[in-house]
């Protein structure tokens, strides 16, 4: 039964793809560091 007082929470729940994007993404910053820190030594002998 619904009264003027009734009162709603609501909760936030990421979704799974939320997740999934979230893990892709720290994919793809893990691998850019290790291609820019694999890249400067060869930079560097070439200089």
């Amino acid at each position: 039964m619904m009264t003027p007082d009734t009162k709603f929470a609501i909760t936030a729940v990421p979704e799974p793809h939320s997740y999934l994007m979230l893990g892709v993404g720290l994919l793809a910053v893990g691998a850019m560091r290790r291609r820019a820190k694999r890249a400067t030594p060869a930079m560097a002998n070439a200089i």
